[in-house]
């Protein structure tokens, strides 16, 4: 953060930690923020440039902008117009401009996620409001150290004026400044009976003072339950995810979150679903949570879309929470969930995506450039990122690494998550780099400082049934045997790393063709490619599969191959893991049980094979899904 700048402008390094408890410093950083810039905001509407030729050596920079020239220069010969093509000092001022621009814009995002970072260590850091022991025994012993073992040399450099900022400043005006958006009024809970309640599990009267409107929301979390998020036009989808629940026998509350876009007929609906006699099984406590007058007028279109779920994390009132999406298949009730050993010792469970998909170098540069910075680490504890960032796959260059369909949070443990979150989706530079919510997260935790988090090891798997091979054999134009088994399927699914067996859930609905009830299907187009599902004679025939449940036998969970480089080899067996294939309105993704095989190279024959992991159901596991797809449908 440039903040820091403006301090060690006044202040040598030695006397800030020496001297100062870490309430002081938090005092001197945002002192020392409104002295240099007394309007300073995070906003939300803050422009903030995204282009990736900014990242761009000044040769490839010029190469592709002669490039452009000369075309342009066609184009303008062909229309009897006159051009003229820029100049190598044009083309090199255009270059360094860019590069001004983007990268200050970038230190803009950096030091709005340091304030965020800082604001977090000040004001939250407790399990309820304030700065917790382990900060304060951390700054203790550092500045015993500082003073017992260190003999500071002053040098010419150090004749600073030690002038510094400690005004007492009142962490709701702080907050204000840094979370804009927030009206700091609590959302309406409304249960399904229709009766309110200011913050369900707690009992009197919302205190309104000047402490934190976000460290009083954080005290108030109880219980544990599941959160959902939707529009009206998911209610089918959800009123289905409520069923399931109920033949779970789940006992957790669910908290559907929304502002303005869920009808009272869609609720009712939803009500239906949850306490309707359905065949016995037990009724559904369910809870509307309006979060309109929770958010500034002007900013809630914001959390549209993907953001719907950044505000259904922030505004539900559990403890830990279990946030689904509508269109996901628990096959397991949420109490499994919260009793894993991951979610217990880091107070989170995270699930991966398929292993597809590679990105730019760029993106890595961006992403750890807003990682927490030395002087973060050194002036408030703010924890510095380790390998469990830096090495995940993200890291290494996987273009999808979580896949959020299901999200189980210890939210006292993680309450920066949501508000990081918040932070991140309202810069483009950052939506542009990643698909909706998905990597946001965890990315969140270690932006803020925070790397206590667990993912199941497993890459997203394929269920389904195995393809044939005989309808393999058109993809090769050959008649062979396969090394490799495939599965094509709509839905990600997730095995369990603790058995390497258990179903935990899937996503896109039940039905084998999750898009298959939109109406942008092309069924004729899509029954007539006659690459799969060969063995069906007619188009109804094909529509009733498509839309019936999907049966499960297999799952595969493809190797994950590092560098995406496909394994080119001489026996048609598959060179990446995931295929994406036409069906089923190009959501259907093949996957491969291994990829590679025998190739030659210098005259030698040599295996570059990688094999992935088969699971084959039990005939018990077997009814069960059928059970599920049946209460599902």
């Amino acid at each position: 953060s440039l903040v820091y700048d403006e301090i060690f402008s006044e202040v040598n390094l030695y006397d800030l930690l020496s001297k100062n408890l870490l309430h002081d410093r938090c005092m001197i950083y945002f002192n020392h923020l409104s002295a240099s810039d007394p309007d300073w905001i995070v906003s939300p509407d803050q422009s903030i440039l995204f282009n990736r030729n900014a990242y761009k050596t000044y040769e490839e920079y010029r190469s592709q902008r002669l490039k452009d020239s000369e075309k342009k220069a066609k184009e303008a010969k062909e229309k009897e117009e006159s051009f003229e093509p820029p100049t190598e000092t044009q083309i090199r001022k255009e270059y360094d401009d860019l590069r001004d621009s983007v990268f200050n814009d970038e230190q803009t995002l950096h030091d709005f996620l340091a304030h965020v970072r800082i604001f977090n260590k000040c004001f939250m850091g407790s399990a309820t409001a304030g700065i917790n022991k382990e900060d304060n025994s951390f700054v203790k012993k550092q500045r015993t150290f500082l003073k017992k073992s260190v003999k500071y040399l002053k040098t010419a450099a150090d004749q600073v004026t030690g002038k510094l900022f400690k005004n007492e400043l009142d962490c709701s005006d702080v907050e204000s400044k840094i979370f804009p958006w927030l009206t700091k009024e609590y959302p309406v809970f409304t249960r399904w009976d229709g009766k309110t309640t200011s913050f369900p599990g707690i009992t009197g009267h919302l205190r309104t003072n000047n402490r934190c409107f976000l460290s009083e929301y954080k005290s108030r979390l109880n219980g544990r339950g599941i959160v959902l998020t939707i529009k009206d036009d998911h209610v089918n989808d959800a009123s289905r995810f409520l069923r399931l629940l109920r033949y779970l026998g789940n006992e957790y509350p669910v908290q559907v979150i929304y502002h303005s876009n869920l009808s009272e007929e869609s609720r009712a609906n939803l009500v239906r679903a949850s306490r309707d006699y359905f065949r016995g099984y037990p009724e559904q406590d369910i809870w509307f949570v309006n979060s309109e007058r929770a958010i500034e007028a002007k900013y809630r279109g914001k959390f549209n879309g993907f953001a719907n779920k950044i505000m259904a994390t922030m505004f539900n009132s559990f403890e830990e929470m279990l946030l689904c999406d509508a269109d996901s298949v628990l096959l397991k009730s949420p109490s499994y969930f919260f009793e894993l050993k991951k979610f217990v010792e880091s107070g989170t469970m995270f699930y991966k995506d398929r292993a597809s998909g590679s990105r730019g170098n760029d993106d890595l540069v961006f992403f750890k450039k807003l990682l927490p910075s030395i002087e973060d680490s050194v002036v408030f504890n703010v924890a510095q990122p380790t390998s469990i960032t830096l090495e995940n796959e993200f890291f290494q260059g996987l273009s999808h690494y979580m896949e959020s369909g299901v999200v189980a949070i210890n939210r006292r443990r993680h309450f920066i998550q949501p508000i990081v979150m918040s932070l991140l989706t309202f810069y483009h530079p950052v939506v542009a780099r990643i698909h909706g919510d998905k990597e946001l997260f965890w990315l969140a935790l270690s932006l803020g400082g925070d790397e206590e988090y667990a993912f199941n090891d497993h890459f997203a798997a394929a269920i389904g049934e195995f393809t044939p091979e005989i309808e393999r054999h058109k993809d090769i134009n050959s008649i062979q045997s396969f090394r490799s088994r495939e599965i094509c399927s709509s839905h990600p699914a997730h095995i369990s790393d603790v058995d390497t067996q258990t179903l935990v859930w899937f996503n896109s609905g039940f039905r084998h063709c999750g898009e298959s009830l939109k109406k942008e299907m092309n069924w004729e187009d899509e029954f007539n490619k006659k690459k799969r599902y060969t063995k069906i004679q007619t188009l109804e025939e094909f529509k009733t599969f498509f839309k019936a449940p999907v049966k499960i036998t297999h799952a595969i969970i493809p190797p994950f191959e590092k560098q995406n480089e496909p394994l080119k080899n001489v026996e048609h067996e598959p060179e990446k893991s995931w295929v994406m294939g036409s069906y089923c309105h190009s959501y259907m993704w093949c996957a491969y049980s291994l990829i590679g095989g025998y190739y030659v190279e210098d005259e030698e024959t040599k295996d570059n094979s990688k094999e992935g992991t088969i699971v084959a159901f039990s005939a018990e596991q077997m009814k069960n899904f059928e059970a599920a797809g049946e209460v599902w449908m």
